[in-house]
């Protein structure tokens, strides 16, 4: 389906490395990176390898509930269906096959994404990651000081994801950034508009370094998008209106170098994962499962 797109879509193209991508961004063309919601498909490290020769190049490991390879954030059907905060965290970490498969994919070079993940999967994935000197991404959360859900990130494991070289992408989803406290807020702050998001980029700019923000927009089809108002006028209807997101971003603190190079920075970030790849894995990789390599082939 990736690779029709791009054939019916020629400004698009999938990447499967840093330098591929910025290659066609060179072209002005907008890069692709395959990647994988929800680890339930991986049942043995063996699977990492043939995700990975099919040109996946991210993984987040859980999603809305716990899987064979760890523990995902609890109390999320709660608030998505029924807006109802427990606070709850699920004691559930990473699992022997998580641990495996988090293994398989740091000597692969491949972006480990704790989105959704329980504070004991992420703590477990950071853990090993340490060991391996490599970065690990948390791709769309919202600041759990702002609201109290596992399924956001607290401020402790924002630091330590940024202490290790990673990112931390800021959602615009209503599910994540909505009920700002008060004393968050500013003079004509508009509730469900982009000030919700900015209000945890904010936050999370005071605990890990902002440079190390990006924007996880979580534009699935399935959230509510930012209404219109706030610093936002027009909402956030598609990417042709994030402009006004960024601009917003820079009236409240946001440096302006912050916001123009989160595009950059990734890229940095997947080039040193790829630099400490093993070479013998990768080869191996490559080779399990050759039939699949074509599955995101596109021309370049």
């Amino acid at each position: 389906q990736l690779k029709r797109f791009c054939v019916e879509q020629p400004q698009f193209v999938v990447v499967t490395s840093a330098a591929q991508a910025r290659a066609q961004i060179a072209k002005g063309r907008i890069a692709l990176v395959p990647a994988i919601e929800g680890g339930e498909g991986i049942e043995s490290v063996e699977d990492v390898d043939r995700l990975y020769a099919a040109g996946v190049r991210s993984v987040t490991l859980v999603h809305f509930v716990d899987t064979q390879l760890g523990g995902a954030a609890a109390g999320q059907q709660a608030f998505n269906i029924f807006e109802r905060v427990t606070g709850a965290l699920n004691g559930e970490g990473l699992t022997e096959l998580g641990a495996g498969v988090v293994e398989r994919m740091l000597q692969l070079g491949m972006m480990v994404d704790l989105a959704h993940a329980s504070d004991e999967t992420s703590r477990a994935v950071l853990a090993l990651a340490e060991q391996y000197g490599a970065s690990v991404i948390n791709s769309h959360t919202g600041a759990r000081a702002l609201l109290g859900i596992e399924r956001n990130v607290p401020d402790a494991l924002a630091a330590r994801i940024a202490k290790g070289g990673g990112m931390v992408g800021i959602t615009l989803s209503d599910q994540q950034v909505s009920r700002v406290p008060d004393e968050k807020k500013w003079e004509g702050y508009a509730p469900g508009t982009c000030d919700d998001t900015v209000a945890h980029w904010k936050h999370l700019a005071s605990v890990m370094p902002v440079e190390q923000l990006t924007l996880g927009s979580d534009f699935n089809g399935m959230i509510a998008r930012p209404k219109a108002g706030g610093g936002c006028p027009d909402g956030i209807r598609n990417t042709g209106d994030l402009n006004a997101l960024y601009e917003a971003l820079a009236r409240n603190g946001v440096p302006a170098e912050a916001i123009d190079g989160m595009g950059w920075r990734f890229l940095e970030l997947w080039e040193a994962l790829e630099r400490r790849a093993d070479p013998q894995a990768l080869e191996q990789a490559l080779e399990a499962n050759p039939y699949a390599a074509s599955v995101f082939d596109v021309a370049l």
